[in-house]
């Protein structure tokens, strides 16, 4: 489980950081081949205000990994002093590397 629970945190790590750089292509890599066009299209839409909306996006606080099919919960903390979380759903794609395939 360390070797997976490593290769997610990687995958949302590595869409964050390309995120920040302003590198929709690149980001976009991180979506599983079902869902890349439309999450590249809606990371297109927020063009240059990319590096001010990835904090946003919060830190990994859990998770869960299966042969197939894994979740992890991202929270972050609002100005308000309130928190927020989303589930960031993850499969292998067909090339066997973990991709997210929903968010």
């Amino acid at each position: 489980m360390p070797v997976e629970r490593d290769a997610l945190c990687d995958v949302y790590g590595y869409l964050k950081a390309k995120l920040m750089l302003v590198d929709p292509i690149a980001s976009s890599l991180a979506s599983a081949a079902s869902v890349r066009q439309e999450y590249l299209s809606s990371i297109l839409q927020l063009g240059l205000g990319l590096p001010s909306l990835t904090p946003e996006l919060g830190t990994i606080v859990s998770g869960f990994a299966g042969p197939n099919y894994a979740e992890i919960l991202v929270m972050r903390d609002n100005a308000d002093q309130t928190r927020n979380g989303f589930h960031v759903h993850m499969a292998q794609d067909a090339d066997g590397v973990w991709r997210i395939s929903g968010m």
